[in-house]
């Protein structure tokens, strides 16, 4: 009797580890990061997955704001397995047909519910300050664009003056914004926390810019005229 009650016993610890195994398993959600530095032409783009060594990570990168995904417009898909500690990293450049402005890339993986989402910009390289904030002091502080080149991190609660950040040649600068989504736009002279990050959007002008004609007066005054017009969208997107 006493044998088969600790036989029975056995079997029920071993069942119920299994079951609370199980539960603890479900319970640890697989999750993988995602950081981006460009240089240049270059991008990189690397993290962890939680669930370590030789995992499948997958990379798609697209231009920000596209109703729909094509083979037109994949910048880079890629994938590779995950190496010690789960570490991972992509590496590509930019394509040659590729326009000045905001790209999105997702990064997923095995087991991965949920993908993980980062902007940045690809722009003409610049190095000056593009934000000034005034704290209670009246004391002024500058920053630069983070390693992503879209994002700026405040160190500084105060009030938030954005310097010239148009470009001679390349994208169309279209404002700050305090979520990496572009939703919800920052305006100048706003007040801002210590901690703070805020984005910057860009639009190219491939496909949105077009020229038309051109024109030439040759009576009264001498003038030179040319008529342009451009796409809907982006229209919209500077009204914005």
């Amino acid at each position: 009797m006493k044998k088969k009650l600790i036989t029975i016993l056995a079997v029920s610890i071993i069942i119920l580890s299994f079951g609370l195994t199980l539960i603890y398993a479900q319970s640890q959600e697989i999750t993988i990061t995602a950081n981006v530095s460009i240089q240049g032409d270059f991008v990189n783009i690397n993290g962890i997955i939680s669930s370590g060594e030789g995992e499948y990570v997958t990379l798609l990168v697209t231009q920000h704001g596209l109703d729909s995904i094509s083979d037109d417009n994949i910048v880079a898909i890629a994938q590779k397995k995950s190496q010690i500690g789960g570490d991972y990293s992509f590496s590509f450049c930019m394509p040659e047909w590729a326009d000045y402005g905001t790209y999105i890339a997702k990064v997923g993986g095995s087991d991965i519910l949920e993908p993980v989402t980062v902007l940045f910009a690809y722009k003409p390289n610049i190095t000056e300050s593009v934000v000034k904030v005034t704290d209670s002091e009246n004391i002024i502080h500058e920053y630069s664009y983070n390693t992503d080149e879209i994002s700026v991190q405040i160190g500084n609660s105060g009030i938030i003056e954005f310097t010239n950040t148009t470009y001679a040649d390349g994208p169309i600068f279209a404002g700050w914004y305090s979520d990496k989504e572009l939703t919800i736009p920052i305006l100048n002279g706003a007040s801002v926390e210590e901690g703070d990050v805020i984005y910057s959007k860009y639009i190219g002008l491939n496909n949105n810019l077009k020229m038309d004609d051109t024109e030439i007066r040759t009576t009264g005054t001498l003038a030179l005229r040319f008529i342009s017009r451009i796409s809907t969208d982006f229209r919209s997107e500077m009204i914005a």
